[in-house]
């Protein structure tokens, strides 16, 4: 799947939280509402949301295009959600003229991705929680 830099802006945590939960229970819902200190940085949860929005492996250079941020910084962040065994990275060998080259891809783990929906149900709930005065 190939992202493009406008991708990111539409996605919207409260839509996609509702787009994961369609078809659940609340009780259901109230399970997997879990605060997730490595998802809750922001670069962190939109890396998570660009993953979770790809069935397949997305490589590095279409994420830090999508979050418009250097290698660096993302290089970091991901660090952290390896570390954490939220993503998984790995290498491909790509054509690039008559030369190879090396891709580096990335994708939510299954625990990655249920704390991805774990935490943004978390902040959905949140959201939606009655003001107090």
């Amino acid at each position: 799947m190939g992202l493009n830099p406008g991708d990111l802006p539409h996605w919207h945590a409260a839509t996609t939280v509702a787009n994961m939960a369609s078809g659940s229970s609340d009780h259901e819902r109230d399970e997997r509402r879990v605060f997730d200190e490595v998802i809750h940085s922001p670069i962190r949860l939109q890396v998570c949301a660009v993953l979770a929005a790809s069935a397949d492996p997305v490589r590095f250079s279409e994420v830090q295009t999508a979050l418009g941020i250097t290698d660096s910084h993302l290089s970091k962040n991901v660090r952290v959600l390896l570390d954490a065994g939220y993503v998984d990275q790995s290498s491909r060998s790509a054509q690039a003229g008559a030369r190879s080259r090396s891709v580096t891809m990335l994708a939510l783990t299954g625990e990655g991705r249920a704390a991805y929906r774990g935490h943004a149900a978390w902040l959905e709930h949140l959201t939606r929680a009655p003001a107090q005065s």
